[in-house]
């Protein structure tokens, strides 16, 4: 895979928005994009919570983005907003499909 030029420079800005925006409130952002539609997406997601909880956070994000783009595989990174090292990834590999449940929770 390889990314445009564009699609860095999105992406960066999208790192930095997050960034700015847990250091303004202090609570958790994402940010996602779709990459090769319709079968792969990202998600950043920023935060300082414990590992375990940051993890269910990244994954409901995941699957929720993943859902909504109809992706086949989406993949999630936990950033430390203070730091900016990542501390974490996820990979979710499921070829879509139409869930009623998943929409009627993403619809709530």
């Amino acid at each position: 895979m390889t990314l445009s030029e564009e699609t860095i420079f999105t992406l960066n800005d999208g790192i930095e928005k997050t960034i700015d925006l847990f250091l303004k409130d202090n609570k958790c952002h994402d940010f996602s994009i779709g990459l090769i539609k319709p079968s792969l997406g990202l998600t950043i997601h920023t935060n300082t919570d414990e590992k375990d909880l940051a993890y269910e956070k990244l994954i409901e994000h995941c699957n929720t983005r993943k859902y909504l783009e109809k992706a086949d595989n989406w993949f999630g990174l936990c950033l430390d907003p203070f730091t900016k090292e990542f501390k974490f990834g996820v990979m979710i590999n499921k070829e879509w499909s139409y869930s009623k449940d998943q929409g009627e929770n993403i619809s709530m």
